[in-house]
């Protein structure tokens, strides 16, 4: 199977389970909380910054950012035009402007050198090229910006059992970032409560345990940065 035919192939899966993912994804759920926070701390976002989501789903990842980081302006891309019609920010948001756009994270319609930061979360480990995606990111950020991407980490006990996709690990994503020339490169793990419906205070020193040498790499997902 080609690139190209595993891509369409992963287009109409989406299309075809759009409303039930939707219907059973928690919002504000301690994944979500997790990954974000770990986006924020890694890829040093900060108030006002212009910031690219790479497969944005319906807000998911937005909203939790949108409850932490002032003044963003974000741009949402994900190529199941579905999911960008559900998308939806509940609660108070922060984000200073929001734009959706429905494309290929691959092969995205803007210019070079436009955004402070990139995130993705949950969406890597789909692309039949992940370095073609990072690739793509690098070339959409200015010099000095940032991109971070979280996918479920294959040195989780818990992934490696349930999760049917491909997995990789935190070293994996880390070897993406240095196949497209990124600097600064760092690579750990977090979501280490991520069947909690709630965050709470021992949930997020759960999270502490990424310092932990023998544990820091087997968190829920593999997460990785690096600096353009």
């Amino acid at each position: 199977m080609t690139s190209n035919e595993k891509t369409e192939r992963v287009k109409t899966d989406w299309f075809t389970k759009s409303d039930s993912y939707v219907q059973r994804s928690r919002r504000m759920s301690c994944t979500v909380r997790a990954t974000v926070e770990a986006f924020v701390r890694l890829a040093k976002i900060e108030p006002g910054d212009k910031l690219i989501e790479l497969g944005c789903g319906h807000g998911r990842a937005a909203e939790a950012l949108a409850n932490v980081i002032a003044d963003l302006e974000y741009t949402g891309v994900d190529f199941t035009q579905a999911l960008l019609d559900k998308f939806t920010l509940t609660g108070s948001s922060l984000i200073k402007e929001i734009s959706l756009v429905c494309a290929d994270i691959s092969q995205m319609p803007f210019g070079e050198n436009e955004f402070d930061v990139a995130v993705s979360t949950r969406v890597f480990q789909y692309l039949p090229d992940p370095v073609a995606g990072l690739t793509e990111a690098k070339r959409v950020l200015r010099k000095g910006g940032r991109a971070v991407v979280a996918v479920p980490n294959a040195l989780n006990p818990i992934q490696a059992l349930t999760y049917r996709n491909r997995l990789y690990s935190p070293r994996d994503v880390a070897r993406w970032f240095q196949k497209c020339g990124f600097r600064d490169i760092r690579a750990e793990s977090c979501i280490f409560s991520p069947y909690a419906s709630s965050w709470n205070s021992w949930l997020c020193a759960l999270e502490l345990l990424r310092k932990v040498p023998g544990l820091r790499s087997v968190g829920g997902a593999a997460i990785a940065v690096g600096t353009k």
